[in-house]
C-alpha cells in the first residue's frame, strides 16, 4: 500500500474542505427558499404567539382573528378637532408589542352601561362600528400616544357608556423583509358581536 506525498495530502484536504463548503452553501441556500433562515423563524413565532398565521409563501405577513393586540387603548374622555377633522373623541394608545410599530387602522365600538354594543348614527346609515383608517401612527415600544379618531361626535348615541377600539392594522420593521405586517382577518358579524371590555 502508498503512503500519499504530504503535497499530495495537502491537496486531497484542500479539495475536502472545498466540497465541504459547497455542500454548506447549497444547505444554507435551500433553508433560505423554504424559509427556514432564524429571522424568518422569528418571525413566524411573532405571529404565532399573537394566535395568528403566516403563509408559507408570505412570510412578512401575519393574519389575526380575535386574541388581544398588544397595545393598550382608552378613551381619554376628550374631543378635539384639527383642519382635517371636525370635533371627535381622542384615543390614547401604548405600544406594549415590545418593537417599534406604525398602527395603520382601528376600530372603534360603543357600549352602554349594562355593555349592550350600540350603533353610531352615521350619516344615512347606522353601524356598530366605526372604521379608522388610511394613517400612519408611530410609537416606540412602552410609548404611548393620542390620536384623534375619526368619529364626529355627534355620531356618538347619547346612552354611550363607552368607547372602545381595536387595533386592526399595523406593521413593524424587520432586518429580514423590510418590515412584518400584522392584519386581523374579522368579519361583520364578529364586530356586531364584539363583547364590552374586547375579545379574550
Amino acid at each position: 500500500m502508498t503512503t500519499p506525498s504530504p503535497m499530495k495530502k495537502q491537496v486531497q484536504r484542500r479539495a475536502f474542505l472545498l466540497a465541504r463548503s459547497s455542500v454548506s452553501a447549497a444547505a444554507l441556500a435551500l433553508a433560505t427558499a423554504f424559509g427556514a433562515t432564524p429571522s424568518i423563524a422569528q418571525a413566524v413565532k411573532a405571529c404565532e404567539d399573537l394566535g395568528g398565521t403566516s403563509p408559507s409563501h408570505q412570510r412578512n405577513i401575519c393574519f389575526l382573528t380575535t386574541k388581544p393586540a398588544p397595545f393598550a387603548v382608552a378613551f381619554t374622555g376628550k374631543f378635539e378637532k384639527s383642519e382635517a377633522w371636525p370635533e371627535g373623541p381622542v384615543l390614547r394608545i401604548t405600544n406594549k408589542f415590545g418593537k417599534p410599530v406604525t398602527i395603520n387602522i382601528l376600530q372603534a365600538y360603543v357600549y352602554d352601561k349594562a355593555g349592550t354594543q350600540l350603533e353610531f348614527s352615521l350619516p344615512g346609515s347606522k353601524e356598530k362600528q366605526v372604521t379608522s383608517g388610511f394613517f400612519e401612527l408611530e410609537i416606540a415600544p412602552g410609548e404611548s400616544k393620542e390620536y384623534l379618531l375619526r368619529v364626529i361626535r355627534k355620531w356618538l348615541p347619547p346612552d354611550m357608556d363607552s368607547l372602545q377600539t381595536e387595533i386592526l392594522s399595523w406593521k413593524t420593521p424587520d432586518a429580514t423583509f423590510g418590515t412584518l405586517g400584522f392584519t386581523r382577518q374579522i368579519d361583520k358579524t364578529q364586530m356586531a358581536a364584539r363583547p364590552k371590555g374586547g375579545w379574550k
